[in-house]
């Protein structure tokens, strides 16, 4: 095959032809069986193989970086994606990709069903009511699970389905299987075990259960439609605004800018959360790309690297509030980036693709006719603890009047869409309303119709103790040494908000410290606080716990109180107003609780602790002294 095939008369690169070469048996990728850690994954390709496809048959792509470009097209166009995280992004190494079914090679009968919409939508009703009343109730890793069938009773009823609907004839069976993993990849159901969740089998003990028909119906129109983005098929669909919107992002999520610096003038209004430059990363503009000349221990000379630190310790000067955990550094003012670019993506270069906080929600909205005038962005500095939030920036003012102003020019009530440390953020507006306003609860009534809760730590963040005891770069691991992450974290004010209440709610203790003697002793947050962080114990005392909107509560006899939540601290109790929605992420491996011992380098600012990694993780065997419950 010539290279040059691969593009059409004006130069570009011929999407469709490409696909066709890649799915081609003889030419294209290597698909067949796999096996990686015992697990078998079918028909799928290896990314770096792939990689190297490109590089040999693609004209003018030359390098790995270009190869890999060319993959995460292909992804986001759903030509193929990884074998277990549909979400993952293609890069060059030894990782399993598989074709959609609506592109992956067929017979033409499978391929001419895949085609035809209507027949594929008759076949997927009929198969939805045959087996509806056949399912049953299955064991699957201990847990039991209603209304399920399996992959082998899946292929008969569509063979007999489609013998009636397909007029060439019948289906064999692995013609069966690809309809059905078809169907799978638009989620019509979905496979209990997680060791192959995006494999369809047609074995008897294999099993899988329906999941919410509007998912499918979703993925059906995106595949009639030709669309990609959900809120593009929802305005197919007829969906247009109807209550206005306030986005209220989490911890880090709100960008930063310098609105003054006697250091450093040249950072004035600029963005310094987060600006990979101004943390000593250099790149420079490749054309269409932008190049990493060096970072972190990547500086080619010593000069460059000396000139990297200098950066950094700019940056976390300009990042870092003084003592008292939320006031500016002498000579230095920073605050929150105003407008929807101060929440839709965190990097605001080369990264800005991979860093996304509300950037893709937004599109979608933004696809279904809202607006500025009927949805707004709330960011805010992270840094700060709440009180001083209102104290300084007046932010949950700022909050009560955009609703208003947006139940004023919309005629409709407002919806408040947080994430992550936003919700302890709406909690806290929640409560501030009730403090602050006259006739409140009428207020809420009037302007609040809903709060949507994505990924909210209603008790709290166990991470934000590992933070405390032994510091935090914030993800910036590459360009901030331990020692800078430790100060940044030890001067949020803002890090208690997160802090676990009711701990013994939790799946374990949170705190475990290895004694000399090498026991595992068990701390409660609020000790090993005191003991190990005394910086944030203040900001803790002076803060949080005798902050009525949040933690101290007012004189109030429960048994008096019809509120079956009377006796619990305000950020716990249920928020006063109608509708609140909960929306959290599944099969997430997620931290929950932290093995220390003496650290065996002792860093700044008095870190003497550092993680245990002898407490045991995945596969390893447990010390059941030292770690009691065997928790990964």
């Amino acid at each position: 095959m010539e290279r040059s095939v691969l593009r059409d008369s004006t130069g570009k690169l011929n999407f469709a032809q490409l696909v066709d070469c890649i799915k081609d048996p003889k030419i294209g990728f290597k698909v067949e069986d796999r096996t990686w850690r015992a697990r078998a994954y079918r028909q799928c390709f290896v990314a770096s193989q792939a990689v190297a496809w490109f590089i040999i048959n693609c004209e003018a792509v030359e390098t790995e970086a270009e190869a890999v470009e060319i993959g995460q097209m292909l992804v986001d166009k759903g030509v193929f994606c990884h074998v277990v995280d549909r979400l993952k992004p293609f890069s060059n190494g030894y990782l399993f990709f598989r074709f959609n079914s609506v592109h992956a090679p067929q017979v033409p009968i499978v391929e001419d069903l895949l085609k035809n919409n209507d027949a594929l939508d008759a076949l997927v009703n009929r198969f939805g009511g045959n087996l509806e009343g056949k399912t049953g109730e299955h064991i699957v890793s201990l847990k039991t699970y209603k209304n399920c069938f399996a992959g082998s009773e899946a292929v008969d009823c569509v063979l007999l389905i489609a013998a009636e609907l397909i007029s060439e004839g019948k289906l064999r069976r692995e013609e069966g299987v690809a309809v059905l993993q078809c169907m799978m990849d638009m989620f019509l159901f979905v496979q209990l075990s997680k060791s192959e969740m995006h494999t369809f089998s047609d074995n008897a003990e294999k099993f899988y259960q329906f999941s919410d028909p509007r998912i499918y119906r979703v993925a059906s129109l995106r595949r009639r439609l030709g669309l990609k983005r959900v809120g593009q098929i929802n305005a197919k669909l007829g969906y247009r605004v109807k209550h206005p919107i306030i986005l209220i992002p989490g911890v880090i999520s709100s960008a930063l800018d310098v609105w003054y610096s006697e250091e450093k003038p040249e950072w004035t209004q600029q963005r310094i959360w987060l600006s990979m430059s101004k943390i000593g990363l250099k790149f420079r503009n490749g054309g269409d790309r932008e190049e990493i000349l060096s970072f972190s221990g990547f500086s080619t000379t010593e000069s460059e690297e000396l000139s990297r630190r200098d950066a950094v310790r700019d940056w976390v000067k300009h990042i870092t509030p003084r003592e008292d955990g939320w006031s500016d550094p002498p000579g230095i003012k920073v605050r929150a980036h105003p407008g929807f670019e101060g929440i839709d993506y965190m990097a605001d270069n080369f990264l800005k693709k991979a860093s996304f906080i509300f950037g893709k929600l937004i599109s979608n909205l933004i696809d279904v006719g809202y607006e500025p005038k009927s949805m707004v962005a709330a960011p805010y500095d992270w840094r700060l603890p709440p009180c001083k939030l209102q104290e300084r920036d007046k932010f949950f003012t700022w909050m009560k009047l955009q609703s208003e102003l947006l139940v004023r020019v919309n005629g409709e009530k407002v919806v408040l869409i947080s994430h992550s440390m936003g919700c302890r953020t709406v909690s806290y507006f929640l409560e501030w309303v009730k403090a602050n306003v006259q006739n409140a609860e009428q207020w809420l009534d009037n302007h609040i119709h809903a709060w949507m809760a994505l990924g909210a730590p209603l008790l709290g963040a166990p991470v934000t103790m590992r933070s405390m005891m032994i510091g935090d770069t914030l993800g910036l691991d590459l360009f901030l040494h331990s020692h800078e992450g430790v100060q940044l974290a030890r001067h949020l004010g803002s890090l208690p908000w997160l802090f676990p209440l009711k701990e013994e709610l939790l799946p374990d203790q949170i705190v475990h410290v290895r004694a000399p003697t090498g026991e595992c002793n068990v701390l409660p947050t609020l000790d090993a606080m005191k003991i190990y962080a005394p910086r944030t114990d203040r900001f803790w005392n002076d803060y949080y716990e005798g902050d009525p909107l949040f933690i101290k509560q007012k004189s109030i006899n429960p048994l008096a109180s019809n509120a079956p939540d009377a006796d619990l601290p305000p950020v716990l109790r249920v928020p006063p107003i109608k509708n609140t929605w909960l929306v959290y992420g599944t099969n997430i491996q997620t931290e929950a609780s932290y093995f220390f011992r003496p650290a065996t380098v002792k860093t700044a600012d008095s870190v003497i602790l550092e993680l245990d990694t002898s407490a045991g993780g995945p596969g390893s065997e447990y010390d059941p002294v030292w770690n009691p419950t065997g928790l990964k």
